[in-house]
């Protein structure tokens, strides 16, 4: 177990983290949107998996896990969340964003001595990138990732495609370009 707490994520990302985790050693908290991703993410080996939706969500993940200390964050909209389960020195790592700035509680952030990383593929460091790199193509060869569900669509149904992702599509998306 990486440093002693269970880590949260969702999404796609959110699905190779859980493995990724898993195959650290860490115990894994997951949230969901609803039951087709609790599956996947049951199946990928979260150990506790919730409903971000649940007016109790937080509480539930306290629970079951007690204060978490790594936060793979698709959105800052959901840093309230995020604040309300992580222990001292958590680390909340954040990957993408809206097209509006969130306001920071900093306050919040300095009394615990949480850190808010923000990670681009594009900028990480040429030795982090090959590292990764390696572990994720020895993850491959052992077979220890599982894809997601893939949903095909042909070129002239790209607009379809667009609008199953906006709609919440569990897997993932591809268009045919023949």
């Amino acid at each position: 177990m990486i440093g002693g707490r269970p880590r949260i994520c969702e999404g796609a990302v959110g699905h190779y983290a859980i493995e990724l985790g898993r195959i650290a050693g860490a115990r894994i908290v997951t949230t969901v949107s609803g039951p087709e991703k609790a599956a996947l993410a049951r199946a990928a080996g979260a150990g506790h998996v919730v409903n971000y939706r649940d007016a109790d969500a937080a509480q539930q993940i306290l629970d079951k896990a007690g204060p978490v200390d790594r936060i793979i964050e698709v959105s800052l909209d959901n840093l309230v969340l995020d604040l309300a389960v992580t222990g001292p020195g958590a680390t909340i790592v954040t990957y993408a964003a809206q097209p509006e700035d969130p306001t920071l509680p900093v306050f919040r952030l300095m009394w615990s001595n949480l850190v808010l990383r923000f990670a681009l593929f594009l900028t990480e460091p040429r030795e982090a990138l090959l590292r990764s790199a390696a572990e994720i193509t020895a993850a491959l060869r052992e077979d220890a990732l599982t894809p997601l569900p893939v949903h095909s669509f042909i070129l002239d149904d790209v607009a379809l495609a667009h609008e199953a992702v906006e709609d919440g599509l569990i897997g993932r998306a591809v268009v045919d370009l023949r």
